[in-house]
């Protein structure tokens, strides 16, 4: 008898993965600046909403830090640090004065642009890049200390579990194009690292040069865009939102989580 092929059968590559992957390169590419065809453009819109290749590649635009950054050693110190954080911005959000909605503006005030560039600087860590808070590491972090109490309480696990699969595919997504002096407005990840590297937490002088390219009056239009995502106008209320599951799970054993880690920052007077 001839000696058997050890070989198994034939594995076919996944065709999802498969277009996911050409859609990221082309979400690179426009990333880039290339101006993609129609064609193209349709295929990154359809991959976009499948597995958020532009926030993707947006994010691997980012400058390096300066220096590496410590990230959480396991789930109870990344939970703990969120809460922290989340914390601080509850004070430093209330203190911001309130973004009219559209129907009520015309017009970006000082103070309204104030309110934005603060929104857009406190809310980066949680949204993309490679940080330690970032929701959807968090929620991971959560479910998994939620999983190993004695009596896990599996209603919080399946709502945890929801907002994973439901609530973060969908974080990074723009709504309302928004066109200024013609030119048309970057995705939701290139505006933040163009607005957060070139005008505010540094100073990257081809960032700054592309924001300028936009016109003197960008007020409008940046405030155009936080209403038009849904990510950037619900962040702050699902921020808050984590907070408290996280504080009310420490009180009823839902999650064993040390005490909270004390504050640096002036608490207000309640």
């Amino acid at each position: 008898m001839g000696q058997q092929s050890k070989k198994g059968p034939r594995t076919e590559p996944d065709p999802i993965a498969t277009v996911l992957k050409a859609g990221l390169a082309l979400a690179r590419q426009e990333a880039a600046g290339r101006q993609l065809e129609d064609y193209e453009r349709r295929i990154v819109d359809l991959c976009d909403e499948l597995g958020s290749v532009r926030n993707t590649a947006a994010c691997e635009l980012e400058p390096a830090p300066h220096t590496a950054q410590e990230l959480p050693r396991d789930d109870e110190e990344r939970v703990l640090l969120f809460e922290w954080q989340a914390r601080q911005f509850e004070v430093l959000h209330d203190a911001l004065p309130e973004i009219p909605s559209r129907t009520n503006m015309l017009k970006t005030s000082p103070a309204v642009w104030e309110s934005l560039i603060l929104q857009f600087s406190l809310i980066r860590k949680f949204l993309t890049g490679n940080d330690g808070v970032r929701l959807d590491r968090v929620w991971k972090s959560m479910k998994a200390l939620a999983e190993t109490v004695t009596s896990p309480n599996s209603k919080l696990i399946e709502d945890i579990d929801f907002v994973l699969k439901t609530q973060w595919p969908n974080m990074l997504k723009s709504g309302l194009k928004v066109v200024p002096n013609g030119n048309a407005w970057p995705v939701q990840g290139q505006w933040l690292a163009m607005l957060l590297y070139g005008a505010t937490l540094h100073s990257d002088v081809d960032k700054a040069r592309q924001l300028m390219s936009y016109g003197a009056d960008i007020g409008f239009p940046m405030w155009s865009y936080w209403y038009s995502s849904a990510a950037l106008y619900t962040t702050p209320a699902i921020i808050l939102t984590t907070l408290r599951t996280i504080q009310e799970s420490r009180r009823n054993g839902d999650m064993d989580l040390d005490d909270p880690w004390p504050p640096i920052w002036p608490e207000p007077d309640d």
